[in-house]
């Protein structure tokens, strides 16, 4: 879509987990893209809490996904 429009350079707005594997895409491709990390959590969880609320949990998971992810796109030559 992007090399219809003759677009090489975008802003690319993503979770902070996601950017590399996202960057690294991107720019493999020939874009480039300049990277926008959206926010990862809200301001509702309070200060010195040691144990882990749910947004915690899923924010984990969401970074050993990407991570894996990243390694997946690395061995089939994508970033």
């Amino acid at each position: 879509m992007l090399a219809a429009r003759h677009i090489d350079r975008i802003v690319l707005v993503t979770a902070p987990t996601h950017m590399r594997r996202s960057l690294a895409t991107f720019r493999a491709l020939g874009i480039a893209a300049v990277p926008s990390a959206s926010r990862l959590r809200t301001d509702h969880r309070v200060p010195g809490s040691l144990w882990p609320d749910r947004e915690s949990l899923v924010i984990s998971d969401n970074v050993v996904y990407d991570y894996v992810g990243w390694v997946y796109y690395r061995l089939r030559g994508w970033n």
